[in-house]
């Protein structure tokens, strides 16, 4: 039967198979950070899974006597049931991994700091890796300025003398709960430092880093790469701001960012640029196959052009930091470049997620990071509906000026997708993004290129001053920019949302986008409905 519901179901679970695993399994992980289900509980959940995936293999050898629409829904549903038992075991398993015990009293400690400190008029604050127990530790660390003479820098190791306990929370008071925020990015102590500090020697840091594991190592290192770049930068004759700027840009260094530039940003409705995602590397894999475009001509090109590629992508995710929108972004280009390889046909939206799945796999908290949601939401609300725009009659009569429209449907898409979250998470939404995109979208081009090539060539007198005004001039372009449209009346609108609101806000869009793709009519009354009931909330809750 063509129903809707039988035609949606063709549309997204057969071009995105893996989605079949990745809803059971982020579904398993929620009711874990939920807390339906106690940690206690996690013995029967393992016996269960045990017991349904007992249960498959026999349904296999049975499935003959059985009707094939009872067997496969029977099927389905146990795969389902194990796959979310999998989500919740990942999920409690990962928090369970957060054990480690404290003194209580105050003792000698040595560690090497993994994070970029962040100043305040009285402190530093940083995250610090403790070697105790056989194994590491993360920290977060607040150290009195007059404790210490200079800023500790991301690899130095110091030793210091405090009392860690488990991470509490201070205040319930607007709903935050500081605890477990720190304990998903895996922290499990804090500490007060008020005494003196000491640097730890070369030999004695050398030590005590070849005991960390080899891609914390690896992170370090790449900390300390970012470190000397940003150094190179100020050769270019920037300002304080636009040096923070073309940092966060092109290096992911966001620690001199000021509140003031964040706001701006984000008032202008650009605040994507300062986050490193799919845009970044996929200007830098364009530039580069335009440079090794000559190589076409020899047999084992497109190999060369695919490994090359492939590297300069994770190289760049890696000195980057591995934020969870370089880490989705270059997963998924990655499997694009294999893929083509083969000349096969390939879905994006089944790579984008098996990408957010390697995440989850990974790091099973992701699912809770905001950065998390506002990705794959606009990337897989683009690969939805990329394909009707790109055949509508619309399009086909822009010609030449495709383009601008291909433009304003990204932008407004992508708006669309993660508005509703952005109003739960802020309180606000830009007016003016297309028009801040117009002119950011091209700065951040030149900027990122602009960069690379300084990187490569910036030693060469002539060449490298030539590189360094035009990345320079687009870096100022930019700022003046944001900060002019931020400027202009009602340039954000402030709109509160609630956790029930924004999902009845999230339903109506889903229901008018279907309604745009099929023309049935039923689906149109379910969007109206759902937004009717979404204006009820909203008005309710003023």
């Amino acid at each position: 039967m063509n129903t809707p519901w039988s035609r949606l179901s063709s549309q997204f679970f057969d071009q995105a198979p893996v989605l079949r695993l990745f809803i059971p399994f982020a579904f398993g992980i929620l009711l874990a950070e939920w807390g339906v289900f106690k940690p206690e509980a996690l013995p029967y959940i393992i016996i269960t899974a045990c017991g349904l995936t007992i249960s498959c293999i026999l349904l296999l050898l049975w499935r003959k006597n059985l009707s094939t629409w009872l067997s496969d829904k029977l099927f389905a549903s146990m795969i389902f049931a194990i796959v979310l038992c999998l989500g919740f075991f990942k999920d409690t398993l990962f928090y369970h991994s957060l054990s480690a015990s404290w003194p209580r009293t105050p003792c000698q400690w040595q560690g090497i700091v993994s994070e970029p400190c962040k100043s305040s008029p009285r402190t530093f604050r940083t995250t610090l890796l403790l070697y105790t127990d056989g194994d590491w530790h993360r920290v977060a660390l607040t150290i009195k300025r007059e404790a210490i003479n200079t800023t500790p820098v991301v690899g130095e190791a110091i030793s210091f003398k405090s009392k860690i306990a488990k991470p509490t929370s201070k205040s319930h008071h607007s709903g935050f709960d500081y605890a477990l925020w720190l304990r998903r990015q895996g922290i499990e102590g804090t500490a007060f430092v008020s005494t003196p500090i000491s640097f730890l020697t070369p030999s004695e840091t050398k030590e005590l880093t070849d005991k960390l594991p080899p891609l914390t190592r690896l992170r370090i290192k790449a900390h300390k790469l970012r470190h000397r770049l940003v150094e190179r930068y100020k050769v270019m004759a920037v300002g304080d701001m636009e040096l923070s700027l073309l940092s966060a840009i092109t290096l992911g260094d966001k620690t001199h960012l000021t509140k003031h530039t964040r706001s701006v940003f984000s008032n202008a409705g650009i605040s994507h640029i300062l986050a490193l995602s799919g845009l970044h590397l996929g200007i830098l894999t364009m530039f580069l196959m335009m440079l090794l475009r000559p190589l076409r001509l020899y047999r084992w090109s497109q190999w060369i052009m695919v490994v090359a590629s492939i590297g300069l992508i994770w190289s760049f995710a890696i000195l980057t930091g591995l934020s969870v929108s370089v880490v989705r972004s270059a997963s998924m280009l990655s499997l694009l470049l294999l893929l083509s390889l083969r000349g096969e046909g390939y879905s994006s939206l089944n790579n984008v997620v098996l990408a957010a799945l390697l995440i989850l796999l990974i790091r099973p908290t992701c699912i809770t990071d905001l950065s998390f949601q506002l990705s794959f939401l606009s990337v897989g609300a683009l690969i939805c509906f990329m394909p009707q725009y790109q055949e509508s009659a619309l399009r086909q009569k822009m010609g030449k000026y495709k383009f601008a429209l291909d433009f304003v449907y990204v932008s407004l898409v992508a708006q669309l997708a993660t508005a509703p979250l952005v109003a739960l998470a802020f309180g606000q939404l830009p007016t003016y993004f297309l028009l801040a995109n117009a002119i950011a979208i091209p700065c951040t081009y030149v900027i990122l290129i602009g960069a690379l090539g300084f990187a490569l060539m910036g030693h060469l007198a002539i060449v490298g001053e030539f590189i360094s005004w035009i990345t320079a001039e687009s870096t100022s372009l930019l700022l003046w920019w944001a900060n002019w449209v931020s400027s202009l009346p009602c340039s954000t609108f402030t709109l509160h949302l609630t956790p029930i609101s924004c999902t009845l806000a999230y339903i109506s869009l889903f229901f008018a986008a279907w309604w745009l793709t099929l023309r049935n009519r039923d689906l149109l009354y379910l969007a109206m409905l759902a937004a009717g009931l979404c204006l009820s909330a909203i008005i309710w809750e003023i």
